[in-house]
């Protein structure tokens, strides 16, 4: 063999080589193309050009349930189950033009199963040489997909239900908590972390005259409130020795320093008012919290200590009175126990502030015949005069002579004596156990007695004695009248005074008519004592007014009240108590008389008038400037209306200026009269 054929012969073996090696790598890859094909998870049906089936795979068996006996059948017969006949034409037609079909949803119930299967159906066209030559159809099972997609949906659907529930509720709580705080006095403000205010209660409203449009969102506490100090935390309302920043940011990083050691403190400080006024108010002061955010605001509780405040001046008024009494008083309760005494009585009897209520009354009073401290409490309370005299002993004398008067005091379902003791001095001369009445110079004592009808005897003689003045106070202390009590009550008004005994007298005439009184029941006549006592205590006259408690109790007490005696004792007391009041009026008719004086009639212009228009608008617009105003307009409306004067001055000094301008409207027609 010759080199030239070896040569050949390796050329044609190396070629055959080569040409065994790619057949083996093509049907490698047709293998290994076959078996994707045949494991995927879509399944996948490849038809010739007349739509019938050539091949498939293992997912579109198990899907069609194909089998051997499948192959060379059209593929209608296994989706025209599922999808219309007419429609699998019009499918087949459009990718015989070699256009592909995609997404086409349908429902497909598999023979070895008892639900439907979601199936989607893409049609893919096979074309060479631009020749239909068949089409792949690709079916994917979006089944466990539509399942979740349902059941996601329908979670979703629960979700915002609970969450529309849930923010119903939440609102209604919010709106029932907003109605709650709105419906309250209360002044409750809220801010956010650096004092910017975000709510304003309608209490707040009212008591500082802004309106919430005008403070939320626009104004910063800080602006509000002067004279800031940080109360103990420990409760003891003293002040703290920690100093209050001024700066709103500082205040409020301070405030959140503090809440952060005590879950709530309290400012004392001045709260700033519309119209300039500040009130001296209480800040209970607690945080609002974010779980992730911490503090987010601060809720201030205001307490108003005006009242507070007049309340402990008038607590301390009474007690320095108390105290620089020179008479002894000494409130014991029903068995006789002395439970409170004053300083003068602790110096005279010998007891120290802290052993007085160990003491009892019979310690202090010498009987005689046999009484006991009972027998003397029925007759100081039932007595027909104010004063007794009697014998007590004291520290330094065993023996001395006293004039006792006593009240009956009731306070939570519990009786009190209030006893008042004056030692008999030469003023006082020494007078028969239970004779001739003295003055009683205590108003708030008001022990149940009989007047005496002296007026005329006491009439002349006062007239010729005593000036116009004095004989008002002399006639008022010798029958009995608490006339400088009831002017003090009345803010010094006398005009007030004589109007409103005018009106006592109609009273008293109406309250005479006893056929009148005879027809009404125990529930009328609760309300009439009711209000005879009011009148009666208000203008001076105690002991009617202590008469008419008496009866207004009993018929508490009593369901089946006989109002025969009551009636009685009333039209007696009446006859008595009529013509004192008459004889009073006629003494303050002639130290009051009721015309304007001429000077002040003379004085006013149209330029009062003009002032006094302003007055009003300033008040009808509640301008600070009402308060600079009415000053120079007061001589003139107190001489035209002296009954409304001292009620406007108070409600012009207080700020409250609708009442003023109910009482403006009422005297403006006098002021127009009194200029033409």
């Amino acid at each position: 063999m010759t080199l030239g054929s070896t040569l050949l012969i390796i050329i044609i073996l190396h070629s055959f080589l080569r040409y065994i090696t790619r057949r083996m790598e093509n049907i490698r890859q047709k293998i290994s193309l076959s078996s994707f094909i045949d494991n995927a998870s879509d399944g996948l049906i490849g038809v010739d050009s007349s739509f019938t089936i050539l091949h498939w795979n293992h997912s579109a068996e198990v899907i069609f349930n194909l089998n051997p006996n499948s192959s060379k059948k059209p593929i209608i017969n296994y989706l025209s189950e599922s999808i219309s006949t007419d429609t699998l034409i019009a499918y087949f037609k459009k990718v015989a033009r070699g256009e592909p079909v995609s997404k086409i949803e349908f429902n497909y119930q598999p023979q070895h199963e008892r639900e439907n299967r979601s199936l989607v159906l893409s049609i893919t066209p096979l074309i060479k040489d631009q020749r239909f030559l068949g089409a792949s159809f690709t079916i994917n099972d979006v089944s466990d997909f539509k399942l979740l997609q349902s059941q996601l949906q329908q979670h979703n659907i629960e979700l915002k239900t609970k969450v529309d529930e849930n923010t119903i509720e939440i609102e209604q709580a919010n709106l029932f908590q907003q109605n709650i705080l709105n419906s309250s006095k209360v002044v409750i403000i809220a801010t956010d972390a650096v004092g910017l205010i975000t709510f304003f209660s309608s209490g707040a409203e009212q008591s500082l005259r802004f309106s919430h449009d005008e403070m939320v969102a626009k104004r910063n506490l800080v602006e509000l409130i002067k004279h800031v100090t940080l109360l103990n935390p420990q409760g003891d309302n003293t002040h703290s020795r920690e100093i209050m920043p001024q700066a709103a940011k500082d205040i409020f990083s301070f405030i959140d320093t503090q809440l952060k050691q005590y879950q709530h403190i309290t400012l004392s400080c001045d709260l700033k008012q519309k119209y300039g006024e500040y009130k001296q108010v209480n800040l209970h002061v607690s945080a609002t919290m974010q779980r992730n955010l911490g503090t987010t605001g601060f809720v201030f509780v205001a307490e108003d200590l005006t009242e507070k405040n007049a309340l402990h001046k008038q607590l301390h008024l009474l007690n320095s009175a108390i105290n620089c009494s020179r008479n002894m008083l000494l409130w014991v309760n029903s068995e006789g126990d002395i439970i409170l005494s004053n300083k003068h009585a602790n110096t005279m009897l010998g007891y120290s502030a802290t052993n007085g209520h160990l003491h009892h009354i019979d310690d202090v009073l010498i009987h005689e015949n046999d009484q006991t401290w009972h027998s003397l409490k029925h007759r100081l309370l039932n007595a027909q005069h104010n004063e007794i005299t009697y014998k007590i002993h004291t520290l330094n004398s065993p023996s001395i002579d006293v004039i006792m008067s006593a009240s009956l005091i009731n306070m939570n379902h519990a009786e009190f004596i209030f006893i008042e003791i004056k030692a008999i001095t030469a003023t006082h001369p020494k007078a028969p156990l239970l004779s001739k009445p003295l003055r009683n110079e205590r108003p708030t004592a008001t022990p149940l007695v009989s007047h005496h009808n002296r007026r005329d005897e006491i009439a002349t003689q006062l007239n010729e004695e005593l000036d116009a003045k004095n004989k008002i106070e002399a006639y008022c202390q010798t029958q009995h009248i608490d006339y400088q009590g009831a002017l003090s009550r009345l803010s010094h008004n006398n005009a007030v005074y004589l109007k409103a005994l005018e009106l006592f007298i109609e009273e008293l005439t109406q309250y005479a008519d006893t056929a009148l009184l005879e027809i009404r029941d125990n529930s009328e006549f609760k309300i009439l004592f009711h209000s005879l006592k009011s009148s009666a205590a208000t203008l001076g006259f105690t002991h009617l007014a202590q008469f008419a408690k008496q009866q207004e109790a009993m018929i508490k007490a009593d369901d089946k009240y006989d109002a025969t005696p009551g009636l009685n004792e009333l039209t007696i007391q009446i006859n008595q108590v009529k013509p004192i009041a008459k004889g009073l009026l006629e003494l303050l008719h002639t130290e009051h008389p009721q015309t304007p004086p001429l000077e002040v009639v003379s004085s006013i212009t149209n330029e009062t008038v003009s002032l006094f228009n302003t007055l009003i608008e300033e008040v009808n617009t509640f301008n600070m400037n009402a308060t600079n105003t009415f000053p120079k307009l007061a001589h003139i409306i107190n001489a035209l209306d002296p009954e409304n004067y001292s009620a406007l001055k108070n409600a012009i000094s207080n700020l409250k200026f609708q009442q003023a301008e109910q009482i403006l409207k009422h005297i403006q027609p006098l002021l127009l009269k009194q200029c033409q």
